[in-house]
């Protein structure tokens, strides 16, 4: 199975303990291929550095340069497609049925 890891998952399964290091285990034992991009690469890389420290960030960095050249279950992509933020002058309003009347909501 080929997954792509969540950052907010990736910081909590680091821990032993949480509920989801089985995502880590399964990915460390050759069970799943973890698959990163340039820019997730980035995101974990200053998210673990903000939250726990750069050594955090290099022992996971060294960790998939390991599994990458052992087991091949680190499968680099690129995207093809990115979400960009819609500008605040480009949103739209609109009424819901179950709103309340004049009750407008903002979205993309």
């Amino acid at each position: 199975m080929i997954l792509c890891i969540d950052t907010n998952t990736v910081v909590q399964a680091i821990a032993e303990q949480h509920p989801f290091h089985p995502i880590l285990d399964g990915w460390v034992t050759g069970q799943l291929t973890w698959a990163v991009s340039t820019p997730i690469l980035l995101e974990y890389e200053e998210v673990l550095t903000r939250l726990s420290g750069p050594s955090r960030w290099r022992k996971l960095a060294r960790l998939m340069d390991l599994a990458e050249l052992t087991s091949g279950n680190l499968l680099r992509v690129t995207p093809l497609f990115q979400f960009h933020v819609v500008p605040p002058q480009r949103r739209i309003a609109f009424e819901t049925p179950w709103s309340s009347p004049g009750n407008r909501r903002e979205v993309c």
